[in-house]
């Protein structure tokens, strides 16, 4: 019935919420950085672990996060990637699930963002 379809959408939806993101800071996107970082997340954008490469930034089962996180969406977001690395070719990508230089206010997030452009391929 349509009385119920706000309630049903809202269901997955992330309209904004910080998170918890476990860090592997032994990795150069993360040096520098503690072993968590909060990241706000403004949608429920999500890549599963990489096979092949490093996750260096990752949500676990138990998702701890401050502000509205929808049913559906916790649950897609159990396991997930947030910042990566892939060696592909001769190169690398890296992957940042969210934004770390949203709105410029997370000093870590313009670390984050330093790491990947110099510091991620460097040796």
């Amino acid at each position: 019935a349509y009385i119920g379809q706000e309630r049903r959408r809202i269901a997955d939806a992330v309209p904004g919420a910080i998170f918890e993101v476990k860090m592997d800071n032994t990795h150069p996107l993360a040096y520098g950085l503690k072993d968590t970082y909060f990241s706000l997340k403004t949608g429920t954008a999500s890549y599963d672990f990489l096979q092949s490469g490093w996750n260096v930034g990752r949500l676990s089962e138990d998702l701890r996060y401050i502000g509205f996180v929808g049913s559906h969406a916790q649950k897609r977001l159990q396991n997930t990637l947030v910042f990566g690395v892939e060696s592909i070719g001769q190169g690398q990508v890296v992957y940042l699930v969210d934004n770390p230089l949203y709105r410029g206010f997370w000093a870590a997030g313009t670390f984050l963002m330093s790491n990947a452009v110099f510091m991620v391929g460097a040796e």
